[in-house]
């Protein structure tokens, strides 16, 4: 089976997920601090759920506040299924922003992730369990031992281009690449190396009026053969 990173359909939620170019990537806070809580198809028996944290920080901004570096840290937990087969993972990223002109900034950064992998076989049943009428947990699955762990590391990398002619319009176009040392992930010693998955996102920020902000954007990902693609546009009203 073929099977993709996690992610979200909220990119812009996480945006050192998105692109490790985005560490600290602000031009009027010197610190981010966020979360994400997703409860999946909670209709049936066991709901997936994913929760995410993560903070990032500017550090040794000149005076004219125009390059900067960036560091980040978050954390993921995924558990999906009857197994609970979980996804713990903790990451850390690091990011330069540099102001080439007036009116652009280039950013470059990377990132590197500790994965651990896990499943409750005992929670499980396998064809060894069916008794002929039903299946027996109190048979043995053949399985050696209830819970099977993995780990293993992930690298990641992304530039990103900021334009921002006046102070109503900027527009930011990203690249990155998730998984790029192709890490081997299994429970059994097989070799099954984890795709590297390449990232393309447009973003647009447009002051409208003092009131209102017009934040349209695109994402693109592809891995192992499955693509995804969103597109939309938030509208923001500042009310105070």
């Amino acid at each position: 089976a073929s099977a993709q990173s996690m992610h979200f359909s909220q990119y812009y939620n996480a945006p050192m997920l998105l692109n490790p170019a985005n560490t600290a990537l602000m031009s009027d806070n010197d610190f981010r601090l966020g979360g994400n809580y997703r409860n999946q198809w909670a209709t049936i028996p066991v709901p997936y759920n994913t929760f995410s944290a993560f903070a990032d920080f500017k550090l040794f901004h000149n005076e004219e506040r125009n390059n900067w570096l960036g560091i980040g840290g978050a954390f993921f937990n995924d558990k999906a299924g009857d197994g609970n087969l979980a996804l713990t993972r903790i990451e850390g990223f690091v990011a330069y922003h540099l102001g080439i002109t007036p009116t652009s900034m280039i950013s470059a950064g990377l990132s590197y992730g500790a994965v651990q992998r896990s499943v409750n076989l005992g929670a499980l049943t396998f064809d060894s369990q069916w008794d002929g009428f039903t299946f027996n947990k109190t048979l043995s699955n053949n399985e050696s031992g209830n819970l099977a762990k993995t780990n293993f590391s992930t690298i990641g990398a992304g530039l990103n281009y900021a334009y921002f002619p006046n102070e109503a319009t900027y527009i930011k176009l990203g690249v990155g690449v998730a998984n790029i040392n192709q890490p081997t992930e299994s429970f059994y010693a097989m070799s099954n190396k984890i795709g590297i998955r390449p990232t393309v996102n447009l973003d647009g920020i447009f002051r409208l009026t003092e009131m209102w902000t017009l934040n349209p954007s695109v994402y693109y990902t592809t891995q192992t053969g499955a693509y995804e693609l969103v597109y939309g546009s938030l509208l923001k009203a500042q009310i105070s």
